[in-house]
């Protein structure tokens, strides 16, 4: 699945009282199964998405930047959204909200053939910047024409991953960080405040959830298109085991992590694009 989502941490006393060897147990389980399950990758793929939609919202906006204002845009997104700084803070999110017990379990699935092409198709996935409503549209076409029991996995999927639930939370806490990054350098911008704004996506909830709900159908059904239905079953059983809803819980809360992080520090950098703040 693609990687997106929360947990609690771990309780405070149990992580001060862990050893010195027993925290780079930790440290190292943790970088080894954001490797396994394909999170390192994607993650290093995040700035061209970025840069991506950046362009497609500037055009359908009408906004037209200059070719200075846009190679600042893009130096901006490759800064925020540099691998080396999303891996590090999802690292540092997944070592706290790691559970040690189902660290073995974890390998066992991604050491396996089927866990192996699965983390491949989404890396896959995961590096796609095609305008989002072609890839809907070739996945809802291919939803369209697949048997119904394996539309049913793919249903099943994106709810034990609460993936668009997940979505929607990570859509709210990148608006809300950038507008808070772009308020912290210049307070005088006008616009919505901040509870303003989180009180009109809130209101959009409803409407967002169903939205993603389709995206993802759409985007799953192209992801694993090649996948065996045997093989997506066993990955769907996967997910709802209890190591597979602690990893799904724990990586979606570093991947969101990274993301808030990102989108606050390019908020502050947006400002300074302009080319009257440059002259």
């Amino acid at each position: 699945m693609l990687k997106l989502v929360r947990i609690a941490l771990w309780c405070m006393g149990a992580f001060v009282a862990t050893s010195g060897a027993g925290a780079q147990t930790q440290a190292g389980a943790a970088e080894d199964l954001m490797r396994r399950s394909g999170l390192w990758e994607q993650l290093g793929g995040v700035a061209p998405q970025v840069r991506a939609g950046l362009v497609d919202a500037l055009t359908q906006g009408g906004a037209r930047p200059s070719d200075t204002e846009m190679q600042r845009l893009e130096r901006a997104v490759d800064t925020a959204y540099a691998p080396q700084r999303l891996r590090a803070t999802a690292l540092a999110q997944l070592r706290r909200g790691l559970d040690a017990k189902h660290v073995a379990a974890l390998r066992r699935w991604y050491a396996t053939p089927n866990g192996k092409t699965i983390t491949a198709m989404e890396e896959r996935a995961s590096s796609d910047v095609r305008d989002p409503r072609t890839v809907v549209a070739e996945g809802t076409q291919l939803l369209d024409e697949m048997p119904a029991a394996r539309r049913e996995l793919l249903n099943e999927l994106v709810t034990v991953t609460r993936a668009a639930d997940a979505m929607v939370q990570m859509m709210i806490n990148i608006s809300l960080a950038t507008q808070r990054g772009a308020s912290s350098v210049a307070p005088q911008l006008p616009g919505a405040s901040e509870a303003q704004m989180r009180s009109m996506l809130e209101a959009q909830r409803p409407q967002l959830m169903q939205a993603y709900t389709v995206m993802l159908l759409a985007s799953m059904a192209q992801t694993y298109a090649a996948l065996p239905t045997e093989t997506l079953a066993q990955y769907v059983g996967f997910l709802k085991s209890s190591a597979g809803r602690h990893f799904n819980d724990v990586t979606l809360k570093a991947f969101d992590a990274a993301m808030v992080e990102a989108a606050t520090d390019l908020g502050r950098r947006l400002p300074t694009s302009k080319d009257q703040a440059n002259t």
